[in-house]
């Protein structure tokens, strides 16, 4: 990451919009979706599958009454395609790793990293056509998939890292009713790398986030419980932990004060090493007329590093 942010020519990623293919026209099941080609130097990265953009996207959403849906995840914001592009300037952050990319939306991050050497990848999400479309993406590029966990490949799991926090009736014994937290303990000790970017959004959402992705990383306990034999979702103590998080947000904080409280819940989960390091910007551009069109607006991205290596 050092030397991304040193560098500012970079190749930049591309979302050739202009010459999408239409895959699907949408129905009840599914969004329209296309076949939009893209560019990103340095990987086999040739095609995203996607809805056209996130404003037809939310037509869909309101066309089946689902006026509480999130269409952002259609766009490729520009903090992912920082952390893409930082990724190919040192693919030896995930060669021969275990990658897991939280809030995936499309997977850019996770294609980058599989293109990059990555043993395996996992897309999680709470938006599950954000992951068909992660690994329709996966399988357009010809990168293998795998159905398991632990396998080489591509993988998805439908998980919402922010509701992580025990609710009444939780045990300790990890058979929490919070679904969500009971889902992503399924993964606990897994990953030698946790990617993520623009999830840091909402401060109150900031600790589950810290705890979901120390949760993923390597432990010697492959397992939901901390030190102190509780759960770890339900607040106990840490595993000792193994592992490198990378994490993109902009420059200017879609909410001011969430990269400070994220930085210092990293802190207090005894990472090695926690550092903000700037990125260039991302100076890619797109033909959508989307009202988000996010990658077409340069945008300045910082890198929140975390690093436990402790034995």
């Amino acid at each position: 990451p050092e030397s991304a942010a040193a560098s500012e020519s970079l190749s930049s990623f591309q979302l050739l919009s202009q010459d999408a293919k239409p895959l699907y026209p949408g129905d009840s099941r599914l969004p329209p979706m296309i076949e939009c080609p893209c560019i990103l130097p340095g990987t086999q990265l040739r095609a995203l599958v996607k809805p056209p953009d996130a404003d037809e996207l939310w037509q869909w959403y309101e066309s089946l009454g689902n006026l509480e849906a999130d269409p952002s995840w259609a766009e490729v914001w520009p903090t992912a395609a920082a952390l893409a592009e930082a990724l190919v300037a040192a693919p030896d952050l995930v060669a021969g790793k275990d990658v897991a990319e939280l809030g995936s939306g499309l997977g850019l991050v996770g294609l980058a990293s599989i293109s990059l050497g990555a043993r395996s990848v996992l897309f999680l999400d709470r938006e599950p056509h954000a992951l068909h479309c992660a690994m329709a993406s996966a399988s357009l590029n010809g990168f293998p998939t795998t159905p398991t966990l632990g396998g080489a490949g591509v993988g998805a799991a439908l998980i919402d890292w922010s509701e992580t926090k025990p609710e009444a009736g939780d045990d300790d014994d990890g058979s929490s009713n919070n679904t969500g937290g009971r889902k992503l303990a399924a993964f606990a000790g897994n990953f030698d790398v946790v990617v993520a970017s623009d999830v840091l959004y909402d401060d109150a959402t900031v600790s589950e986030l810290a705890d979901s992705a120390v949760l993923l990383l390597r432990g010697q306990k492959q397992n939901s419980l901390g030190s102190d034999g509780k759960s770890f979702v339900n607040g106990g103590a840490p595993p000792a932990v193994r592992g490198l998080l990378l994490v993109t947000d902009p420059e200017t904080e879609r909410s001011p004060g969430c990269r400070d409280s994220f930085v210092a819940a990293l802190k207090e989960k005894s990472a090695t090493v926690v550092e903000v390091i700037s990125l260039p910007p991302v100076a890619s551009t797109t033909a959508a007329s989307s009202s988000y069109s996010p990658v077409g607006r340069p945008e300045r991205t910082v890198l929140i590093r975390a690093l436990w290596d402790r034995p």
